[in-house]
């Protein structure tokens, strides 16, 4: 099994709370399994490694409840963690530089964030690239759209314009990795 920083889930929370309020925030905990619930209301630290599986529970149980179930609300959660949860030392790195510095960047970032899989970078061309996730823990659809929102955001806020990811592989979908193309002007 494996864990994530708490300032994705930190992120996660007042993004449900900020834009669905309280009330439905708390169906969503109602909804999820008593395990997940009880890490997700637990006294969750910035910095503290916090373990994945509920985390997917929630945003999946989030997309059900409050979404479409179509895993479009955790690309939204995705996006806002990204704009939100990006420590600040590193946002001014990702906000300075440009898309390629910020992909050049990704597997130092996914060390931090992750002790869990692998991340790495492929350049196909000067604005397309690869980055495929390889052995991490507990995969789901929901979490690879909250990563496709995260990496589109993250792009976004390095400049790029008109970001387009598209998963061409997928560990929930049986692949031995999560692959995703990405695109940018």
């Amino acid at each position: 099994m494996g864990n994530l920083k708490g300032q994705m889930v930190i992120s996660t929370i007042k993004y449900l709370k900020t834009v669905f309020g309280d009330e439905n925030y708390s169906a969503v905990l109602n909804k999820m399994s008593a395990v997940s619930r009880k890490v997700i209301e637990g006294n969750i630290m910035y910095g503290q490694m916090v373990p994945l599986k509920p985390y997917i529970d929630l945003i999946r149980v989030a997309d059900e409840h409050l979404g479409k179930g179509n895993y479009l609300l955790c690309r939204k959660i995705g996006q806002f963690v990204a704009e939100e949860g990006i420590p600040k030392l590193y946002r001014v790195f990702v906000t300075t530089a440009d898309p390629m510095f910020a992909i050049n960047r990704l597997p130092n970032f996914w060390i931090h964030m992750y002790d869990t899989g692998k991340l790495t970078t492929q350049h196909e061309t000067k604005n397309i690239v690869t980055v495929n996730i390889i052995d991490f823990a507990d995969m789901h659809k929901a979490y690879c759209w909250k990563l496709l929102g995260y990496f589109e955001k993250m792009l976004e806020l390095a400049g790029g314009k008109n970001v387009k990811i598209i998963e061409t592989t997928c560990r929930a979908d049986g692949s031995p990795q999560c692959s995703y193309s990405i695109a940018w002007e």
